[in-house]
């Protein structure tokens, strides 16, 4: 058998067995400074969305149906009364994607772009703390309580910073098709081309 095959066999078995994953589902990771006391705490997102059901240029709202976040989870982190508080997607009423024109380069940082109108989130309220998160503006939120009487307690106002997708790692399978290919460059060159008898 010729070396050359010695080395593509795995990869091909490899390749073959390698799951394929779900395509344009992609990344972001978000971050949110306090306006009211900065430095005062901070608030991150990881959120997943589908690209296919995201009109860009348009107007997202998870509320209506679209379902264009497939996961999302917020964070409140620092100083702040509401530090490890974490809101899932089942716990948001509705999250706002606005997107203008000129049509917004998803693979890039996305704050800063000038068609990049709007990210919210509204009607959140956390099951374990009872939290509320609510949308007041374009990209700010707020985040508070409420007593008995319905009053707002320890509200703090939020401030996108970043919107940032996540570098998605080569998969599995491409990695072994490099490292095979490299392999049988290697092996060329220490023992020479395979002669053909």
């Amino acid at each position: 058998m010729k070396l050359g095959t010695v080395f593509l066999l795995p990869l091909l078995f490899a390749w073959l067995a390698a799951p394929v994953q779900a395509l344009p589902f992609s990344q972001f990771q978000l971050e949110w400074e306090r306006i009211d006391n900065p430095g005062a705490g901070t608030a991150s997102a990881m959120m997943t969305i589908d690209e296919e059901l995201i009109a860009n240029p348009g107007e997202n709202y998870q509320l209506f149906g679209s379902s264009f976040v497939t996961d999302f989870m917020l964070t409140f982190g620092g100083t702040s009364a509401f530090a490890g508080v974490t809101f899932l997607l089942s716990e948001i009423s509705d999250i706002v994607f606005v997107l203008g024109t000129p049509v917004v380069d998803l693979t890039a940082e996305l704050l800063g772009q000038p068609g990049f109108e709007d990210f919210n989130v509204f009607d959140g309220t956390d099951a374990t703390s009872g939290a509320i998160v609510d949308g007041y503006a374009p990209k700010r939120f707020s985040i508070y309580e409420r007593d008995s009487s319905g009053a707002v307690l320890n509200r703090e106002d939020y401030q996108l910073s970043s919107f940032a997708p996540k570098a998605v790692p080569v998969s599995a399978p491409l990695t072994l098709l490099i490292l095979g290919l490299a392999g049988i460059g290697y092996s060329r060159k220490r023992f020479g081309p395979v002669k053909r008898v």
